[in-house]
């Protein structure tokens, strides 16, 4: 008789295992064709080789989760790093107010967070369903993008609602101009709203053919320049779109591929956040370059401008932020966080990041000139790297 825990072979009639003193019972013979897997694992050769092949395929599985989201155990703090923040499920938009709080649109729980600079927790908010894009305007009104309810949502500065209006569909990012008409960029029909500081819709304006259906668009970016001009991103067609502040297109310009984010430098050149990289564009929508380095190709999402005219970038299929100078030579890469979205500079030249994948958020402190650029003299905030 075959002893399963040690493999000895012992005679017909023994009771107990001659090797080991394992009590040996005569078990039913397994039907043809059937496996009994628990037999297999009390077999001591079966059970390393279940250990020498599950070695390999967890250390795939966790090299596998690292590149798209980063270290599962985040990140302890070190100069000029703060640990991360807990916000809620998911967080996407990100922008700074005048007193140098951080609000947070969290996708998953629904909610608003607003941060102290310290990334203390001042109070959090509940808006319409599945919150995108953020931004403030000059009285520290926060405006939110509900992407899953085609809602747009305002808060007062001590974060109680002052209003829910309609948008299109798919309400994806959000700015605000001089005049303080909050401009939004619709996904799923491919559109653009203009919202008064009351929630009256100014227009809607078709910037690129809906899918029939009610297929997702493409439209998702947004940012003004400053001649009050919009532009959006299509991620469907890989162009960005440049309308006057009337609504009307100007031009459609090729960018990188799966253009998301952007923002408008001090000299009124667009930089886009695309799947390859980042493309810059002249003020006129020609393409200036390109940029493209092993670090951009895992997905840039966002993108900030600082007082000093680098920009700054958020990946989503990773842990890094990368600086570029505005010549596009890459400055520094911090690795922080997990699959980031929104990104925003403080007055104090601190950044902040919405990590997507660990819902949390980032500060990377002292690490630049601040406040982040934005076109419009005055009182006015943009929203978390215009997604």
């Amino acid at each position: 008789m075959y002893c399963i825990r040690c493999g000895v072979y012992n005679p017909d009639d023994a009771v107990q295992c001659q090797g080991c003193g394992l009590d040996l019972k005569p078990t039913e013979p397994i039907p043809s064709g059937n496996v009994d897997v628990r037999e297999i694992l009390r077999n001591k050769d079966a059970r390393l080789i279940v250990a020498a092949l599950s070695i390999p395929m967890l250390v795939l599985i966790t090299f596998i989760y690292w590149y798209w989201y980063g270290s599962p155990f985040g990140y302890a703090a070190v100069p000029g790093k703060s640990p991360p923040y807990t916000v809620g499920s998911k967080p996407m938009g990100i922008a700074i107010d005048a007193s140098g709080n951080a609000w947070v649109a969290s996708y998953g729980t629904n909610t608003v967070t607003e941060l102290s600079p310290s990334g203390t927790v001042i109070g959090s908010y509940k808006v319409d369903k599945s919150p995108v894009g953020i931004a403030i305007d000059a009285f520290n009104n926060v405006w939110v993008a509900n992407y899953g309810s085609g809602t747009v949502t305002k808060l007062a500065p001590d974060g109680h609602k002052l209003g829910t209006y309609a948008s299109g569909s798919g309400p994806y990012g959000i700015t605000i101009d001089a005049a303080g008409n909050a401009w939004v960029a619709n996904l799923k029909d491919n559109s653009v709203t203009k919202l008064s500081s009351s929630g009256a819709v100014l227009g809607v304006f078709q910037v690129a053919e809906r899918r029939p259906f009610g297929l997702g668009g493409g439209i998702n970016g947004i940012a003004l320049d400053a001649s009050g001009n919009v532009w959006v991103t299509n991620d469907r067609d890989n162009t960005v779109i440049k309308l006057d502040p009337s609504g009307s297109i100007i031009g459609t310009y090729k960018s990188g591929a799966w253009p998301v984010g952007l923002a408008i430098d001090h000299e009124g050149n667009v930089w886009i956040a695309c799947e390859q990289g980042v493309t810059k564009l002249g003020p006129d929508g020609h393409q200036i370059a390109t940029y493209d380095t092993n670090k951009l190709v895992t997905g840039p999402e966002s993108i900030a401008i600082d007082a000093s005219g680098n920009v700054w970038m958020s990946i989503a299929a990773g842990s890094d932020v990368i600086e570029l100078s505005p010549d596009g030579t890459t400055l520094k890469t911090y690795m922080v966080g997990q699959a980031h979205e929104g990104i925003a500079v403080d007055a104090s030249g601190n950044v902040w990041i919405a990590n997507y994948g660990n819902s949390t958020v980032s500060e990377i402190t002292g690490a630049t000139k601040g406040p982040q650029y934005f076109p419009y003299k005055g009182p006015v905030f943009p929203g978390g790297g215009n997604i």
